[in-house]
């Protein structure tokens, strides 16, 4: 017959036939991977930090094209005065925010409900003129990111910080960006559950890099076609905790993580504002954790598909410097939800 407990469904048998009970591990409570879906949560959300400091230095760059193509026109028209000089050569100051509403499907069949939601502030330096016709963004960030996951009687928030810096490089219609990151987050994890109750506190540190290389194709019409690659890197680093649920000491161990992902925006780029509609194929890869409860091998955890997003957007124009986007996202596949983000940017200088 079969009990069960807090580590577990086990399997009883008496195998020779007297009073005394064998039990054997069938399996595992999904409330002691925990730690391990906490850290993958986690991977997962920092995607989506990424998109957003992606999109930003896109919307940016297009800025920055549109307006050489008007200096170029008022040079040609006015070649007796010097060439006119675009803005945002003093850089700009930007501030972003954003919320996700979504399920992530892992494997050992868990399914955890995943709420996301933070904010981040940024500099986009003085534009650098670099040789043979390419210019240069830098750009640098500080955020707060939030989460919370529920998932079999278990409750779990997430909160931490994190700083970066990024480069954005254009020639022409090519645009490529690389970005650093790291931070850390505390994570306290309370379970609920027939054979006991219990708060854990634990934390983590995360590190990454990211790049990202679009190209646009001009349309008829004021559109543009962008096809996008992006590839990225994430590490997590250990969870070491004494739980008060079973009274165990647990791990989970750390995550390395690759994304891939293709993907394209279509356009309508007007002088004032653009929409656009953004689509992309997120490949994991790698990003299994493993982890311990007590002297027992939990086995690895990881996402158990890709996952397909798409979304449409927003940004404009208010005056000389201010600019504003809003973005709604869909995520199908191994993350099932809805995402928002939006923000303003204010440029400095002359």
């Amino acid at each position: 017959f079969y009990t069960n407990a807090a580590m577990g469904r086990y399997h009883m048998s008496n195998g020779g036939g007297g009073p005394i009970l064998t039990g054997t591990l069938a399996y595992l409570n999904p409330q002691q991977y925990r730690g391990q879906v906490a850290t993958i949560a986690s991977w997962q959300n920092q995607l989506v930090v990424n998109n957003m400091l992606f999109d930003h230095m896109d919307i940016l760059t297009r800025q920055l094209m549109e307006q050489e193509k008007t200096a170029n026109k008022y040079a040609a028209a006015y070649p007796q005065f010097a060439p006119y000089q675009y803005d945002l050569k003093g850089g700009s100051l930007w501030y972003k925010a954003y919320g996700n509403f979504e399920r992530l499907s892992m494997t050992k069949g868990l399914s955890v409900g995943n709420n996301a939601y933070g904010s981040l502030i940024g500099a986009d330096f003085p534009l650098i003129n670099l040789k043979n016709g390419w210019k240069l963004v830098p750009t640098a960030y500080i955020g707060y990111n939030g989460a919370h996951q529920t998932f079999n009687g278990v409750s779990m928030y997430q909160n931490g910080a994190q700083i970066g810096m990024m480069g954005t490089a254009y020639k022409g219609n090519l645009i490529t960006s690389l970005l650093a990151y790291g931070g850390g987050y505390a994570n306290d994890m309370s379970v609920r559950g027939e054979f006991g109750s219990g708060s854990d506190t634990t934390g983590n540190w995360f590190a990454g890099v990211a790049s990202k290389t679009a190209y646009n194709i001009h349309l008829p019409k004021d559109f543009i076609f962008q096809p996008t690659i992006l590839a990225s890197y994430n590490a997590f680093g250990n969870q070491n905790w004494g739980s008060n649920f079973g009274v165990l000491s647990m791990n989970s161990g750390m995550l390395n993580g690759i994304n891939i992902a293709p993907g394209f925006n279509l356009i309508w780029n007007k002088k004032t504002f653009d929409i656009y509609a953004t689509a992309q194929m997120v490949y994991n890869i790698m990003g299994g954790v493993d982890g311990r409860a007590g002297n027992i091998d939990l086995g690895y955890v990881r996402m158990r598909h890709s996952y397909f997003e798409y979304g449409l957007g927003v940004s404009k124009s208010f005056k000389d410097r201010f600019k504003g986007y809003l973005q709604f996202t869909i995520r199908n596949g191994g993350r099932t939800g809805i995402g928002f983000s939006g923000g303003l940017q204010w440029k400095i200088g002359k």
